[in-house]
């Protein structure tokens, strides 16, 4: 603590000692004063109390990611496991659908739609001498006979040498109940393929089908199929023909779609 001691001269006292000049004489000699005393140290003041605890500092930004460490070593390969028992024998499967043809043959059918006249006369019809069966009518005319004339220009599908005609498969109808039932021939025609096969003495005709009296009553759909084992020993023409079994009074039409199965070997 420190303590100061002030004080003061009377008025008297210091108009004696400062009097300023008036006339310009000589000022009088100041008085001097008495010393002043001098301010003692006072003792130190005690501690002051603690001060409070400071606020928590802001959280830091997060650190970096840390590297990534080296890979581990591959472990030792693991003892070999015991064979599993032998489970019983399962029950025996049912039997699988029938295999197709071997590789030695190759089965496919001729397809052949188209209107077949049939003619009161009863005459034989069949494919057309100019477009073979690409056309919608068959009338290609066949004689009256008990079977078709040999035409050296009759035409057909091709056959090959060594393939096997198997079935026919013959659906339609007819467009009058009064050709109720049919004739049907199918034949394997071949001879030279030099040119001269210009006259019928020199064509060969091998039957493979003969079916009369074919059922195609009423004026709804028919199917009738023919299982064959007819052997081509040359190359030749499929042909067809058809007649009305019966008399019949006026021309019908039998509108019909044919299959003709042959393989090859």
């Amino acid at each position: 603590m420190n303590i100061q001691l002030q004080w003061r001269l009377p008025d008297a006292q210091l108009k004696a000692v400062w009097r300023p000049s008036v006339s310009g004489a000589a000022v009088p000699a100041m008085i001097a004063g008495r010393p002043g005393v001098i301010n003692l140290v006072g003792p130190a003041g005690p501690s002051g109390p603690q001060g409070g605890a400071g606020n928590a500092g802001l959280q830091g930004p997060p650190g970096g990611e840390g590297a990534q460490g080296p890979k581990g070593d591959i472990g030792d390969t693991g003892p070999e496991g015991l064979a599993g028992a032998e489970g019983e024998p399962g029950p025996v499967g049912p039997t699988g659908p029938q295999g197709s043809a071997g590789a030695g043959a190759s089965s496919q059918y001729i397809d052949i739609g188209g209107r077949w006249y049939l003619h009161n006369d009863n005459r034989w019809v069949g494919f057309s001498n100019i477009y073979s069966i690409q056309t919608a009518n068959f009338n290609q005319t066949g004689g009256i006979g008990a079977d078709p004339n040999i035409g050296w220009q009759n035409f057909g599908p091709l056959l090959l040498a060594g393939s096997r005609v198997t079935g026919l498969r013959f659906a339609g109808r007819v467009n009058s109940a009064a050709a109720g039932s049919i004739d049907i021939r199918l034949y394997h025609q071949t001879g030279p393929w030099d040119g001269t096969a210009t006259n019928n003495a020199v064509i060969v005709r091998n039957l493979l089908l003969a079916a009369d009296n074919v059922d195609f009553t009423g004026t709804g759909m028919h199917r009738h199929i023919f299982a064959l084992d007819q052997q081509i020993s040359a190359d030749g023409y499929l042909l067809m023909f058809v007649r009305a079994a019966e008399s019949i009074p006026s021309t019908a039409y039998l509108m019909s779609s044919v299959a003709v199965e042959w393989e090859i070997a």
